[in-house]
């Protein structure tokens, strides 16, 4: 099924323009910002180090790939295994995996302007396999715009 799912997703994003990448940390939901009664704003400290790190996984260029330009995303979220589990799949929301990926995408300035530019996106979330690494693939597709 899944299969069939990214064969539409290229089929309806047709474009010259497209990079995959990898992030190779283990996933993390990104938390809900917590405010201070002084007016501060911080994130849990788990999400906070896993996009510091992510961003730094990320930095190759100072210009965006995609600058202000409209784009279709895919990301496959592989989530390390715990050592004792009865799922089947990963318990955190995929959506909380997605806005991660796209804060991280967004803060490193080298891929997009902001994540306001994605206009579709198809998001899976899985457990690693027998000797694969956990990380974030993704695959950024530029949309043709038809004037």
């Amino acid at each position: 099924m899944q299969d069939a799912f990214i064969r539409a997703f290229r089929k309806r994003a047709a474009s010259g323009k497209s990079m995959s990448l990898v992030v190779p940390l283990n996933p993390v939901p990104a938390s809900r910002p917590r405010i201070s009664r002084y007016g501060g704003v911080h994130y849990l400290k788990r999400y906070s180090d896993w996009k510091k790190a992510a961003v730094h996984s990320l930095r190759s260029k100072d210009k965006p790939y995609f600058p202000d330009k409209p784009v279709a995303v895919m990301v496959e979220h592989i989530i390390r295994r715990p050592k004792t589990t009865k799922l089947r799949y990963p318990k955190c929301d995929v959506d909380n995996l997605d806005k991660a990926i796209f804060d991280a995408l967004t803060s490193c300035k080298c891929i997009w302007t902001d994540d306001d530019q994605i206009l579709m996106s198809l998001s899976f979330k899985r457990f690693t396999k027998p000797n694969e690494d956990e990380g974030t693939k993704v695959t950024i597709i530029e949309l043709c715009s038809k004037t």
